[in-house]
Order: C-alpha cells, then sequence, then structure tokens
C-alpha cells in the first residue's frame, strides 16, 4: 500500500513553510536600516527540491480468507475426481475435486466439494451424501461452465448414473463458501442429462428473458406414439428457471408440446443441451 499519509503530511509542512515565509516578509514592511554593499551579490542558488523519497513500508502477507473447512485431505481419502475451471472470476486455473472419507473396510462413510484456487485458498463442502441422491457410483467431477454468466465457473457433478442418463449438479463459489445450487422452496438442483430410444433429457444454460438474463431450461421428451409409416410423435416439457444469485434459481416458465420424427431423426434445435463446450 503506498504511504498517502506521508505524502499528505509532507505537502502540508510544504505550504506551512512557504505561508510561514510569505508571512514574515509581508509583515517586514520598516526593516531597520543597514549599511548599503558596495556591490551586492546576485543570488544565484536554488532551493533545494523537496525530499519526496517515500519511506519503506513492509509488505504484509496477504491474509488466506478462504479456508472453509478443512485444510487437508482427511487420512483416508479416495474415489477422488476433478476438474479444471475459474471458479472465483480472477482468470486463473481453479481445481475443484470430488472425493470421499473412506472408513475402515474402504468405503465411502461421507462425500466432499472441494474448490483449491490457483492463490492456495480452500473451499470444502461436507455433503448431505444419503443414498437417495448420490447413488452406487459416488460424485464423479464433470464440466466446469459459466452458466449463469457471472464470470465464474460452476461445478457440474453427476451423484448417479444409468443406462442411458447421468444425473447431474452444481456446485458454485461464492465468496469463501462452496454452495450447492438449490432451487426456490425446493431442494438441491439435479437434472438429467442423456437419452435412448425413447426418451431424452437436457438442459439448456445459454439462454436468456427477454431482458438480457440468464436462464436454466431443463427439458425432457418421451415418445407418446408410434405411426405406421415408422415415425413417432413425441411430447416434450420445458421448464425455465432464473438465476436469482449463484446459489438459487427460481421457476419462471413452463412450456409443452409434442412433434412428430423418425426414431433416428435429430431432436429439435430447442431441444438440445447447450451449456459450454462439447457433448454432454
Amino acid at each position: 500500500m503506498r504511504p498517502r499519509h506521508a505524502l499528505a503530511a509532507a505537502a502540508i509542512l510544504t505550504a506551512v513553510t512557504v505561508g510561514s515565509w510569505a508571512a514574515l516578509v509581508a509583515d517586514d514592511r520598516n526593516p531597520a536600516p543597514q549599511a548599503a554593499e558596495p556591490n551586492p551579490a546576485p543570488v544565484t542558488s536554488t532551493p533545494a527540491a523537496p525530499n519526496t523519497t517515500r519511506p519503506h513500508v513492509p509488505e504484509v502477507p496477504r491474509p488466506r480468507p478462504c479456508l472453509d473447512g478443512q485444510a487437508g485431505l482427511p487420512r483416508r481419502p479416495g474415489k477422488i475426481t476433478t476438474i479444471a475451471g475459474d471458479f472465483d472470476g480472477d482468470h486463473a486455473r481453479d481445481q475443484l475435486l470430488a472425493y470421499a472419507e473412506l472408513d475402515a473396510a474402504r468405503q465411502p462413510s461421507q462425500w466432499h466439494i472441494r474448490v483449491v484456487l490457483a492463490t492456495g485458498d480452500i473451499a470444502d463442502l461436507a455433503l448431505d451424501d444419503t443414498p437417495e441422491w448420490i447413488g452406487p457410483n459416488g460424485l464423479v467431477a464433470r464440466r466446469a461452465v459459466d452458466a449463469n454468466g457471472d464470470g465464474r465457473d460452476e461445478g457440474f457433478v453427476t451423484s448417479t448414473g444409468g443406462a442411458s442418463n447421468d444425473t447431474y449438479n452444481v456446485f458454485v463459489l461464492a465468496g469463501c463458501q462452496l454452495r450447492q445450487v438449490r432451487a426456490a422452496g425446493s431442494g438441491p438442483l439435479q437434472f438429467a442429462v442423456g437419452a435412448s430410444l425413447g426418451h431424452a433429457e437436457g438442459f439448456d444454460c445459454q439462454s436468456t428473458d427477454r431482458h438480457g438474463r440468464r436462464l436454466l431450461a431443463l427439458w425432457g421428451v418421451e415418445r407418446a406414439a408410434d405411426h405406421p409409416d415408422g415415425r413417432s410423435t413425441y411430447t416434450w416439457t420445458k421448464l425455465s428457471y432464473r438465476w436469482a444469485t449463484s446459489t438459487l434459481v427460481r421457476q419462471v416458465a413452463s412450456t409443452s408440446g409434442t412433434f412428430v420424427a423418425a426414431p433416428d431423426a435429430p431432436l429439435p434445435a430447442e431441444l438440445t443441451t447447450r451449456c459450454g463446450g462439447g457433448d454432454w
């Protein structure tokens, strides 16, 4: 930090000195008579420049504010998966880990999500890892994408997996706390991504409302009826959510419809997973 107070004090001191000198000259209207010098010498020296050298101030080490939870991994960590992303918005490469504390039988006893920032700061979240939402495969860190458009990545982590889809959860770093994204009035937000012959599920994090605010749209497609020509009628539903904060989404719209397509035909463009690059 620059020593602004020292500079201000120097400026004040200079002003006081100059002002005092001017006052003395102004008050000395009738000086005492002195003998005139035969050849007064001109003044050729210039006043010394004020000393503006800033005093040395020792640099104070930056504190580590984001230590939420234990700094080191537990004594028996296991099933660790990791993804890279920018979770605090400083354009540096951070890491998100999904891992478990293992018991004596080497089985998961507690699941965690952890963010390790490029600065070395750590945020750790111990989860309510009931079997209702964490399946036998445990948590797997999958992707890092800026889903809500705030300049910071969210971590996408799967908690269950099936033959045709995976269930995703979203985690964000809010200040110094790692949180799971929740739906307003409900629990943790979870959604499926995948497809089989009769259904498909996915989401879109790149659409916006009419005010340009980022939306999160979850959609699902089901085959409703088959036709003699080999095509089928499909029904679809889409739930659109608005990001209320970085950790909360609120449902703002629900739409549905039908379409007819061949079994191998691509889905309509509005029913495709769009969030970051690549396939999900």
